[in-house]
């Protein structure tokens, strides 16, 4: 049984990357949004989330909130173009490991294969 990966990315074109990078090795779930994120990894546990940081509505710090504040804890890595030194405190969330953009395709394989 593949291992399942859900990527949450408002940006169309990097979640159509990701997905296609993914998607012969694990069961790849995607939303364009994070509420639409939060209601795929209550409802399908995921074994890991790839989380973009900045996006509208509810974004990658509200995400992490939310799940602080629901005492949930999937695996995560974050993906962001936010330099370290602009970057809130993610402290008592479970990520991984934050990944920079642009990152190259074999870097986030690595990452990704690494954690899940």
């Amino acid at each position: 049984m593949k291992k399942s990966v859900l990527v949450i990315d408002d940006d169309k074109l990097m979640l159509n990357f990701l997905n296609g990078l993914l998607e012969n090795e694990y069961d790849v779930m995607s939303a364009d949004n994070g509420k639409d994120g939060m209601s795929l990894l209550l409802l399908h546990k995921p074994d890991l989330v790839i989380l973009d940081l900045v996006m509208p509505y509810i974004d990658g710090y509200k995400f992490l909130n939310i799940l602080n504040e629901k005492n949930i804890t999937p695996k995560l890595i974050l993906i962001t173009g936010v330099p370290p030194d602009k970057r809130d405190a993610i402290d008592g969330t479970n990520v991984l490991e934050i990944i920079l953009k642009p990152f190259t395709s074999e870097n986030f394989l690595k990452v990704v294969k690494k954690h899940i």
